[in-house]
């Protein structure tokens, strides 16, 4: 940054570097104040279409992993389930998830949750030993199990018909197998209508029945 001498031949002298900081200073703070100008025009005439309406805030589709995680969730659905849980698991999975839930499991069956469960078993249903856990859940007149022979193509579970969990790798453990959480609509129905479809070729076990 110079000064320009008129004079002929024309001379130049260096501006002092305090001062040629503070005009350089100067120019950018009002560089920046203009941008900030025109961001902000530029945001309010944008926001009308950037803005989702409130009733589809939560339509997202969330991947949740990692075993600890996944469990996590898992209890939170079911400490939160008022009405109606139907889930649709592999025998080795929904025991893992029983397991580290049971106690949400018997809360939520004290405040008369229906729970609708089909597993899928690739052993003889009277060759599967429950633990005393399974059993007690069974003893419970709210809440119903089914076998299914049908091999499943994903893991689902939908509660209250406010929120779905989707898992397509059954076959593996919960470590290598993430889940999809959301509250979409189409996508709860869609895994509802499933959890019917396997529902009509599936059989229920009772303690009464389990040696069918």
């Amino acid at each position: 940054m110079t000064e320009k001498i008129l004079s002929k031949p024309f001379r130049f002298k260096a501006t002092p570097l305090n001062v040629g900081l503070q005009i350089l200073l100067a120019e950018k703070v009002q560089y920046c104040e203009e941008l900030k100008r025109l961001a902000k025009i530029f945001l309010i005439s944008r926001e009308p279409c950037c803005i989702e309406p409130p009733e589809k805030s939560n339509y997202n589709l969330r991947i949740i992993e990692g075993k600890k995680r996944i469990l996590q969730v898992m209890k939170g659905q079911h400490g939160v389930v008022q009405r109606e849980a139907c889930i649709l698991s592999t025998l080795n999975r929904w025991l893992q998830i029983v397991y580290d839930s049971y106690e949400e499991y018997n809360k939520a069956l004290a405040r008369k949750v229906k729970y609708n469960v089909i597993i899928e078993a690739h052993k003889p249903k009277n060759e599967i030993k429950f633990p005393e856990n399974v059993l007690n859940l069974l003893k419970q007149p709210n809440f119903r199990l089914w076998f299914s022979t049908t091999p499943l193509v994903c893991n689902c579970g939908v509660f209250d018909e406010q929120e779905a969990t989707i898992n397509f790798f059954p076959s593996k453990s919960l470590t290598e197998s993430p889940i999809i959480l959301t509250r979409h609509p189409s996508i709860i129905r869609m895994c509802a209508d499933h959890f019917k479809i396997v529902l009509q070729s599936a059989q229920e076990y009772t303690l009464d029945n389990k040696n069918w």
